[in-house]
């Protein structure tokens, strides 16, 4: 098979033993072969790429999204301006929620606005009462558009405020078990000491982030919602990227395979913190190995 041919296809996602499969094929079984496992393979690989594409997301026209995924986000736009109304009449304007609105009243923003203003416009007797009632929704519509603005940054800045520090601290600590553990890799230095050179590359081009089983993973820096994905359509691993930047920076040197005496160690690393919360117990053999090589964590 033509060289370019072959990179045509590493570069579709499919996998050394699929091409030397197809390259394999006698022209005896070509008259029955049939390519429908790969074009799967790359419809697959392909969905993978655009559906972490923010760039190709943010094409997609208004028409083309699923209405009940439609549905979803307007029923969540709504409860949260209900939720706003029922706020200004409660607190601001001092009616009884449970006298003035019910049930049937509540599946209705215009049916809210109607009764919270004639409840008002009783309580206070006057047209005074109405065209107060009118100003307190103005500023509650203000108020939902401003929230909708700023909502990501809030977010943003009371989550680092809660979990930054411990999270920094965690996601430091993981580095280094994943730098003591890289395979074929010689460190020039204890992984201590080059996790924060290590972790600033890493997080000038991706955002590193704890999954919910507390295992590292990337993410895109402009979008930490969406997968880090390479050309072939699959999820890039933070230990991949981990051992490029070592490599890249001159930190570690690549050794040749196999090189060990390959014995399963149990291991126990601490990393700090009171009666024995900060060690990691039961340490994989692959980094008990490059421990060996390299030094005790610092």
């Amino acid at each position: 098979m033509p060289e370019q041919h072959v990179q045509l296809m590493k570069g579709l996602g499919y996998s050394d033993e699929q091409i030397n499969a197809v390259e394999a094929l006698t022209p005896e079984q070509l008259k029955d072969w049939k390519p429908d496992d790969l074009v799967t393979t790359a419809q697959t690989n392909m969905k993978n790429v655009l559906s972490n594409d923010p760039a190709f997301l943010a094409s997609i026209p208004e028409d083309k999204i699923n209405k009940d995924i439609l549905k979803k986000y307007e029923a969540g736009q709504y409860t949260r301006f209900q939720k706003e109304l029922v706020e200004v009449a409660t607190k601001k304007l001092g009616l009884d929620e449970k006298e003035v609105l019910n049930d049937e009243d509540k599946k209705s923003i215009k049916a809210m606005t109607e009764k919270i203003a004639h409840a008002y416009a009783t309580k206070s007797g006057n047209i005074e009462g109405l065209k107060k009632m009118q100003e307190e929704l103005g500023e509650a519509r203000q108020s939902l558009d401003a929230m909708k603005t700023q909502h990501a940054e809030n977010l943003k800045t009371e989550l680092e405020k809660v979990n930054g520090a411990n999270t920094a601290k965690l996601i430091k600590t993981l580095t280094k078990v994943e730098l003591a553990g890289l395979e074929n890799v010689k460190l020039a230095v204890a992984a201590g000491f080059i996790s924060d050179p290590v972790l600033i590359s890493l997080s000038s081009k991706y955002a590193v982030v704890l999954d919910d089983n507390d295992q590292l993973t990337l993410k895109q820096k402009a979008n930490p919602e969406l997968d880090v994905m390479d050309t072939a359509g699959k999820k890039v691993t933070f230990q991949a990227a981990l051992r490029e930047a070592v490599i890249a920076n001159k930190l570690g040197t690549e050794v040749k395979e196999g090189e060990g005496d390959g014995k399963k160690k149990k291991v126990i690393i601490d990393t700090g913190g009171e009666n024995g919360e900060g060690k990691v117990e039961n340490v994989p053999s692959y980094i008990a190995d490059k421990i060996n090589a390299n030094g005790d964590l610092k």
